[in-house]
């Protein structure tokens, strides 16, 4: 397989790295507007830097659009006129739906997916969606490729806003949760480092407690919370400062704004 990447900042730039050790992958064709972001992988496996959108187009089968979706008109108009024919396109592009690029740049086998920066360790959860004129086939070579990234969610497109807000700004939320983890920690006496690790240690311990067990976290939390203990009395602060609801508001305001952003589109 050919491979184009349109765009090498810090999404495109992590596809490359992950898409280089896939042995089905013969070169990498890059591009971006900012030349300062292709030096790092010039002297990269199978990576090749392309004079220009044509000729990333001509020497590659499938192209990653990894760009902000305000640039997608520029990069429409730099691809007037050149063959699309076969090309298949995966954008990354949050508020730009399948139709509004079929149009604007004349394909037919379109992919929008939706990863996270955990795409940099393989360890992304990726939406994709599909456009009527991918074959079966093609769709599984897509997934196979999208599966470097991390776990592969097939979904209706109409569902991205709800996915960007729970996967792709998620990992804000988690981060605050466990900066105030910390910040705790730090406050009962703890340095920097050691409420570091902790914080991230324990995540990271009751992640795969919850993977392992396949339990609802509500199950898991009564696991910890023993009568008239320690862990029921924060759970009872929690609940008195809207814990849950407040959780739930954020992420539903994050889909509201993917929303108004695609309405802007």
């Amino acid at each position: 397989m050919r491979i184009g990447v349109i765009g090498v900042g810090k999404m495109g730039g992590s596809f490359v790295e992950r898409l280089i050790g896939m042995d089905e992958i013969e070169v990498i064709n890059i591009h971006d507007k900012y030349r300062s972001k292709m030096e790092r992988f010039v002297k990269m496996e199978k990576v090749r830097v392309s004079k220009d959108l044509k000729d990333l187009f001509e020497m590659s089968e499938i192209i990653f659009l990894a760009v902000k979706p305000q640039d997608f008109g520029g990069v429409a108009d730099e691809l007037k006129g050149v063959n699309k024919d076969g090309k298949i396109l995966i954008s990354t592009m949050a508020g730009v739906c399948i139709e509004r690029m079929r149009k604007k740049l004349g394909m037919d086998k379109i992919t929008r997916i939706m990863p996270n920066l955990a795409v940099k360790y393989g360890k992304s959860v990726v939406a994709c969606s599909f456009s009527d004129g991918l074959d079966e086939n093609e769709k599984e070579k897509i997934k196979k490729i999208l599966r470097r990234f991390g776990e592969v969610i097939e979904m209706d497109e109409k569902m991205f806003s709800a996915f960007t807000a729970i996967v792709g700004s998620g990992p804000a939320v988690v981060f605050i949760f466990l900066e105030s983890i910390m910040d705790s920690a730090i406050r009962m006496g703890f340095d920097y480092e050691s409420s570091k690790r902790m914080a991230v240690g324990m995540v990271e311990g009751a992640m795969e407690v919850m993977k392992n067990l396949n339990l609802h976290p509500g199950e898991l939390k009564n696991m910890v919370t023993s009568p008239a203990g320690t862990t029921i009395e924060g759970v009872y602060e929690l609940e008195k400062g809207r814990f849950r609801g407040t959780i739930m508001e954020a992420f539903d305001a994050m889909r509201r704004r993917a929303d108004e952003l695609l309405e802007d589109e």
